[in-house]
């Protein structure tokens, strides 16, 4: 008897000690749920008057209105005149020209976009017709830069120039902060004396050779700027060019007939209803009357130098193409300048 009363107690206090701790749960879940409510509303009701800062700074960026207001909207880009943008724009109200240079300006920057265009259309996977490609862009260059010069007057021009240095120079600190970049002209040459180029040319030289067989296969490595054969060859190349003394309108009429001979090799190269095999005949024939046609322009000295230019080009390459073969066998390559 005594027992069952014994069990009767503890049992009742174990149960009395659930009920407790269940109503002790309840209270607390319900307490947080109310605090929860309670501060969603307070949070509602504060976000009626106060804004984030997300929201503060987009008001700014769309000019102080709310979204879809007329004063949230962007402010449109101004223009200058028919598909002109701002940094156009900027440039021509720095050099302050009257409305006649506007004009010609304009004029001149939009003929420099078409021809450009055209430029990059033409199709090219050769040496060859990337070189044309090249000397093409670089001709325009410097015919959309006499344009400008033939504009402005000199006060302009220095002006130009000078606006052309100061965005050149212009660059990003490591904080991203707008700052100028010192003695920038060497900087790249710097890193790959420290040999923090290193790693990034040996990973440029392995790229594009792969093994089948154990043969490799691999495209052709462009030569660096800075090799000294390079350096070496366009010194030659500047001189002999130089030797050459042409007149004003032997130029003209060379950059006329260079002219010709890229827009007939674009074509050819883009007909899609010849084989390769005759593509390679008009090709020949069109670099033939090319050559026919510098010859008749150019005197004999200036065509010995010519000559000149082309035996110290296949003189470079032939040069180089040893030296990699050399650097594939394991064999010491000489660093020597060409000769």
């Amino acid at each position: 008897m005594k027992n069952k009363s014994i069990f009767t107690g503890i049992l009742a206090v174990s149960l009395g000690s659930t009920l407790a701790l269940g109503q002790a749960l309840t209270g607390t879940k319900l307490g947080q749920e109310e605090r929860r409510q309670g501060r969603s509303i307070e949070q509602r009701q504060g976000n009626d008057n106060e804004k984030t800062e997300s929201q503060e700074t987009r008001e700014k960026l769309r000019g102080g209105g709310d979204q879809g207001s007329p004063q949230g909207k962007r402010p449109k880009i101004e223009r200058c005149g028919d598909k002109v943008k701002g940094t156009l724009k900027s440039i021509m109200e720095q050099l302050d020209l009257t409305e006649d240079q506007k004009e010609a300006f304009i004029k001149a920057h939009r003929e420099f976009a078409a021809e450009k265009k055209e430029i990059a259309e033409r199709k090219g996977t050769t040496e060859e017709q990337k070189r044309a490609k090249y000397e093409a862009m670089q001709e325009q260059i410097k015919e959309h830069r006499k344009r400008i010069d033939s504009i402005l007057n000199d006060e302009q021009k220095a002006k130009l120039r000078e606006l052309f240095e100061k965005a050149g120079k212009c660059q990003r600190d490591e904080d991203g902060n707008q700052g100028q970049k010192q003695e920038r002209p060497g900087h790249q040459r710097e890193k790959r004396e420290q040999g923090e180029g290193d790693k990034k040319r040996e990973g440029g030289q392995e790229q594009g050779k792969k093994r089948e067989g154990g043969q490799e296969q691999g495209k052709k490595q462009k030569p660096r700027e800075d090799d000294p054969a390079v350096v070496d060859l366009r010194k030659e190349l500047k001189e002999l060019h130089e030797a050459m003394n042409l007149t004003k309108d032997q130029k003209a009429a060379l950059h006329k007939n260079r002219e010709a001979w890229h827009k007939t090799a674009y074509s050819i190269h883009k007909n899609k209803d010849i084989s390769e095999e005759d593509k390679k005949k008009q090709l020949r024939k069109a670099w033939a009357a090319f050559a026919s046609a510098r010859a008749q322009l150019l005197t004999k000295d200036q065509l010995e130098i010519v000559k000149k230019m082309h035996a110290a080009i296949r003189e470079f390459h032939q040069q180089r193409k040893e030296r990699l073969a050399q650097k594939e066998d394991g064999e010491p390559v000489s660093t020597q300048d060409r000769r």
